[in-house]
């Protein structure tokens, strides 16, 4: 269990020696034995090696990368892969290491669990330099490889395999944020004078939440700027709130009532960016999703904005701006050949199950 906790909340070994660490394990059992920095080391070395091994047996696996770069650098590199006879799909965390380099670095990792030649691709946000650094640092190994060939060397090749697939639940994510409100914030001065009312409403709202407690016996949720459904929760969960209670908490805060034309405009939003929320969560499945339902959840998502934005006032004009951002930033998806026949594989799997299920109801 320490050892369970201190790899994975990232900690330093030698909190193992903290007195205050020592008295907080063995509180509920003085007596107990407890793990030095000597024991821990090794415990980590044998499963580090375990690691190694089991991925001996494996054939292929895909990483996926994030680096964070307020303050100190650190790269983190989780690997994915898929159980031959389940298909369960199961991951592990491989590093969160200093970095200086994030293409190299990563390269380092893969080395070292013996996995670089075996990885088919990594996936990471759309942070451009990250996808900078994976693309400059491939172009220098292909560079390095065609002026090295001529010669005879002993030396290990670095074997870097296409490292250019960004994450798709990331680029629905920045239709679901940044793209939404770029065109409410930045669109027709109608729509736009209408946004920002609700936003500056809203505002204060959150900004009170002790009196909405108080008064609405509830508590409205105050977004979180780093969370791509936060936003959403918060306006959904304003929305639910009964008309006359808002318009209470308004009184109460001194602030203007929201109108009848910003409820309707709410509503509407709230339906349209529900859709983004639910395929969003689809695709951040972790054990039953599979690189083929994409394009079929990004088709799924189009049809019903498509049939969504003339059901709602107000729905139109945004949902015509979401489904153009959808079709420019997925365009390359449904160009992409791998992507096509994952789609048709899991199509062709899926067949009969439906097939079945469509039977039994007839009969």
């Amino acid at each position: 269990l320490i050892m369970d906790f201190i790899t994975e909340d990232v900690q330093a070994f030698n909190i193992v020696e903290q007195p205050s660490f020592i008295t907080l394990v063995k509180g509920p059992a003085p007596n107990r034995s407890f793990m030095c920095y000597e024991m821990l080391t090794e415990q980590v070395e044998r499963a580090y090696e375990n690691v190694k091994a089991k991925f001996e047996g494996m054939r292929t696996f895909y990483t996926a990368a994030n680096i964070w770069i307020a303050g100190r650098s650190f790269l983190g590199i989780v690997v994915h892969w898929l159980d031959s006879s389940s298909l369960e799909c199961y991951s592990v965390a491989l590093a969160c290491c200093r970095t200086k380099g994030h293409a190299y670095d990563h390269e380092e990792v893969r080395a070292a669990f013996r996995i670089h030649s075996k990885v088919c691709c990594t996936i990471t946000n759309n942070g451009s330099n990250f996808i900078k650094a994976f693309k400059e640092f491939a172009d220098f190994q292909k560079a390095e490889g065609d002026m090295q060939a001529s010669e005879d060397e002993e030396e290990d090749a670095i074997v870097f395999l296409d490292l250019d697939q960004i994450s798709a639940t990331h680029t629905l994510h920045l239709v679901a944020t940044k793209d939404s409100h770029d065109y409410l914030s930045t669109g027709p001065l109608a729509l736009k004078k209408l946004f920002w009312s609700i936003i500056a409403k809203f505002s204060a709202l959150w900004n009170s939440v002790k009196v909405i407690a108080e008064k609405a016996k509830t508590q409205l949720i105050d977004p979180n700027v780093t969370r791509w459904n936060s936003f959403y929760h918060a306006y959904s969960k304003s929305q639910n709130t009964p008309e006359e209670v808002l318009h209470d908490l308004c009184d109460c805060l001194n602030l203007k009532r929201l109108r009848e034309i910003e409820l309707i405009f709410l509503n509407g939003n709230c339906h349209m960016m529900k859709s983004l929320a639910c395929a969003l969560d689809s695709l951040q499945g972790e054990s039953k999703c599979f690189i083929g339902f994409l394009l079929t959840t990004i088709s799924a998502l189009q049809k019903k904005l498509e049939a969504m934005k003339y059901s709602l006032k107000f729905a139109t004009p945004l949902g015509n701006a979401i489904l153009r951002v959808l079709q420019k930033r997925f365009d390359i998806y449904f160009e992409d050949h791998s992507l096509i026949i994952a789609n048709d594989l899991i199509c062709l799997c899926s067949a009969p199950e439906k097939e079945s299920k469509e039977c039994g109801g007839a009969q």
